[in-house]
């Protein structure tokens, strides 16, 4: 017969070695690296240093990253040569942000008087490769990133986040469309050719007038595990339509400057950050924070208006200032929570953890039971040991309250666990369980 931990027939012996077991297992030294949440940002720079002086362009992107303090920043408009790239980096992002920023390799195969940049912090990520995807009107890049997880020596287990930085075709008559579709098409050709599943992203300025558009619909509607989603849905005709002022990322200005640029006010959502399902559902250590898409700056009241007039609710004043000089587009921030390869058992529960687990410590079947009232949702259960490996799971497509899982560990060896626990359209919770 089978006993469980809280049996009273357990001999007085068994209960003694389990509490000397688990208070052993608790001061092993199995504090790994916790999850980090990065900030990810685009930004179009106006043809970067343009007309302007460029320590007069330094001084506004100083500002606004300094309020930002992006992990990840992707740029369009930048201008050959290279030394415009080394620009930002040393004077701007090295002294603002940290030492360890570098960027990617400049590429400008098609000769364009703009081209994009990859800047990243190396204390957390580093460059697998980098590819260049050629077009018509002007090269497209994607950066092949790894996470710089301090686990990787115990797991030899890498976390992958691939971003392609776009700059598709200005302009809104059929021929700009055709090219814009093109260019798209080109992403997704290179995409379709990517591993499955994989994290991925597109992000720039897309030039776009609605989501009905064929660039943007061939992104949506790519191959299964690479095809892209809008992180915040906000799908439509978003040209000069007021029903999308909270997201409009164009124009900043309403008169003419010296560096150029549009000046119509704000009434285009030209600017996307798009991720793949497996960013949405968590499938590769890597999710997307739902709530985190962010237009610096947008407060939602400039519809067809200048960032600084009326004041600027979003930002404070010196932050709307340098956005307003810097560019005639607003940057794009997202958070991404990147996890280690090794899970942390550091913290006994994380989330709102509306479930009850019993017993714990466990020696046969761990019992998993939703508390409280709740809907209907389907739910995913992982048990993972401290290298994190997944050494159970289980689909339980009914976690309304009352609905309970039994889990048999019986086979499992000695230790501490991670149990994780993701319910539909919710961030994933954890407890500590030990195994004895």
């Amino acid at each position: 017969m089978k006993r469980n931990f809280c049996s009273p027939i357990m001999p007085i012996k068994t209960y003694l070695l389990a509490f000397l077991l688990v208070n052993s297992l608790l001061a092993l030294p199995v504090k790994i690296h916790a999850q980090d949440t990065l900030k990810v940002m685009v930004y179009n720079l106006l043809q970067y240093p343009s007309a302007s002086n460029y320590q007069t362009k330094n001084a506004y992107l100083d500002t606004i990253v300094n309020f930002v303090k992006p992990q990840i920043l992707g740029v369009n408009e930048l201008n050959p040569p290279s030394t415009n790239a080394d620009n930002i980096l040393n004077l701007v992002l090295k002294p603002r942000l940290s030492p360890s920023f570098t960027r990617a390799v400049f590429s400008n195969s098609n000769g364009s008087p703009v081209a994009n940049m990859l800047y990243y912090d190396s204390a957390y990520f580093r460059m697998k490769a980098q590819y260049s995807i050629p077009t018509a009107v002007r090269e497209i890049n994607a950066y092949v990133l790894y996470y710089n997880d301090p686990t990787l020596s115990q797991s030899q287990d890498t976390t992958f986040l691939t971003v392609i930085l776009a700059h598709l075709k200005a302009g809104n008559t059929p021929s700009d469309s055709l090219d814009r579709v093109a260019m798209s098409q080109a992403i997704v050709n290179w995409l379709n050719a990517r591993p499955v599943p994989g994290n991925y992203m597109v992000m720039g300025d897309f030039n776009v007038y609605a989501s009905q558009e064929g660039c943007f619909q061939q992104l949506l509607n790519a191959n299964a595990g690479v095809r892209m989603i809008d992180p915040v849905n906000q799908l439509g005709n978003w040209n000069n339509n007021s029903a999308f002022s909270n997201w409009f990322t164009q124009s900043t200005r309403t008169s003419s400057e010296p560096d150029g640029g549009s000046n119509g006010g704000m009434d285009d959502r030209l600017d996307h950050m798009l991720i793949n399902e497996s960013i949405r559902d968590n499938i590769s250590r890597v999710h997307y924070l739902p709530g985190s898409y962010s237009i610096v700056g947008q407060d939602g009241i400039r519809f067809n208006q200048s960032l600084t007039s009326p004041a600027n609710t979003a930002v404070p004043t010196s932050v709307a200032i340098a956005l307003y000089g810097m560019s005639d587009h607003l940057p794009i921030t997202t958070r991404l929570v990147f996890q280690p390869s090794v899970v942390s058992v550091e913290n006994e529960i994380r989330g709102d953890f509306n479930w009850q687990v019993f017993p714990n410590p466990v020696h046969g079947v761990l019992n998993v039971k939703k508390l409280g009232t709740g809907l209907q949702k389907s739910c995913f259960i992982e048990l993972l040991d401290v290298n994190g490996r997944v050494v159970y799971s289980e689909n339980q497509l009914n976690s309304n309250a009352g609905g309970q899982s039994n889990l048999s560990v019986g086979s499992l060896q000695a230790g501490v666990y991670l149990l994780k626990i993701q319910e539909e359209g919710q961030l994933p919770v954890t407890r500590k369980i030990i195994k004895f």
